[in-house]
């Protein structure tokens, strides 16, 4: 019998995986010297009542990953739902630019179906607003 462990990962990942941890650290350092959690929490009161929406998220662009993460929102947990940009509507608008809106969501598939079941809130309409960087002209998120 061996005493090696058929759950280490292989030796070619393990740079990999150490890359991807420098820059997931790296993201956060840089995120956390910017976050403002009250203005967030300000966006989060505000928003539904200015929109009449249920809810709210602002969600962030990863460029080193090309997905979209949740930052903050009503109901759900920072990165909580993470989605590829060609998949959602808050990717659409990251990914054009451009505000989007859908209705009749409920009988479309898409991420946010399963979004929608992993937090218990099917979506029938969404509006999603691109958020910009004031110094680059870049979308760096989007507010649904």
């Amino acid at each position: 019998m061996s005493n090696e462990s058929n759950h280490e990962p292989a030796e070619d990942v393990l740079p990999l995986i150490l890359e991807l941890d420098t820059r997931r650290i790296k993201l956060t350092e840089q995120w956390d010297a910017i976050r403002n959690h009250e203005l967030m929490n300000t966006l989060l009161v505000c928003l539904p009542r200015l929109t009449g929406a249920d809810r709210c998220s602002i969600f962030l662009a990863d460029p080193a990953s090309g997905r979209v993460w949740l930052e903050a929102g009503t109901g759900v947990v920072q990165r909580q739902i993470c989605v590829a940009p060609q998949e959602s509507v808050v990717g659409e608008t990251v990914l054009t630019g451009k505000t989007v809106s859908r209705s009749g969501m409920a009988s479309r598939d898409g991420a946010h179906k399963i979004v929608g079941a992993q937090v218990d809130y099917p979506v029938d309409s969404a509006l999603a607003v691109p958020v910009i960087d004031s110094d680059t002209g870049n979308v760096i998120g989007a507010l649904q």
